[in-house]
């Protein structure tokens, strides 16, 4: 079964669900694929900024990763056409997953080395504003910096602990995803 869907700033993606692998076409006659029997891992994770929102499900594999992913810009607005055609096809892939391989499940949120990373972006701020509030401690005129100190050590801390990379993660059969991602019908 062949899909196809707008990816947003990414261009048009093909994706080819066979019997035992999937197939997902990249354009320029170049494509990458992976059996059913080979993913180790199934992941959808969710970024947003400022501008734009990022959708991706990632299906890992040995020594291989395919993603399908969906980029919503924030400042066009949302497309509901591209993003049911993300759904219709993230639906599709989950559901020919889940029949290959039922003991598969869809872990929520992001890889450990990208979770830890984060995590220290905004853990090492907070102990470098807790040793500023230390060393101001005493000194005159310090009160203002050590307040300052204080509210940025607080608010990394609060976006650290957001981030922590130990928290539990997530997990639903990628057969209940699936059906969550197809659009509902009008009865």
């Amino acid at each position: 079964m062949d899909l196809s869907y707008d990816r947003g700033l990414g261009g048009a993606l093909t994706v080819t669900l066979l019997e035992d692998r999937i197939r997902i076409h990249t354009g320029r006659n170049r494509s990458k694929e992976l059996r059913f029997d080979d993913i180790r891992a199934l992941r959808y994770v969710t970024t947003q900024s400022p501008q734009r929102s990022d959708y991706t499900l990632l299906l890992e594999g040995k020594g291989r990763t395919l993603d399908l992913n969906y980029v919503k810009s924030r400042i066009a607005g949302s497309d509901p056409i591209r993003e049911a055609g993300f759904n219709h096809v993230v639906s599709k892939t989950l559901a020919a997953v889940a029949a290959a391989r039922p003991d598969l499940e869809v872990i929520s949120g992001r890889a450990p080395l990208a979770a830890t990373l984060i995590f220290l972006c905004f853990a090492l701020p907070a102990l470098l504003a807790a040793a500023c509030v230390y060393l101001f401690i005493g000194e005159p005129g310090g009160t203002t910096l050590m307040l300052s100190a204080a509210g940025i050590g607080l608010l990394s801390a609060i976006f650290a602990w957001r981030a922590r990379p130990w928290k539990a993660q997530e997990r639903i059969a990628a057969g209940e995803l699936a059906s969550l991602f197809e659009p509902a019908t009008a009865s």
